[in-house]
C-alpha cells in the first residue's frame, strides 16, 4: 500500500508541476 501511495504522490506531484510549468 506504501508503495501505491509513493507511486500515486509523485505522478500527481510530476502533473502539478508540468501544469505549472505551462503557465
Amino acid at each position: 500500500v506504501l508503495m501505491v501511495a509513493l507511486l500515486s504522490g509523485l505522478l500527481w506531484w510530476r502533473s502539478d508541476t508540468s501544469q505549472l510549468q505551462d503557465q
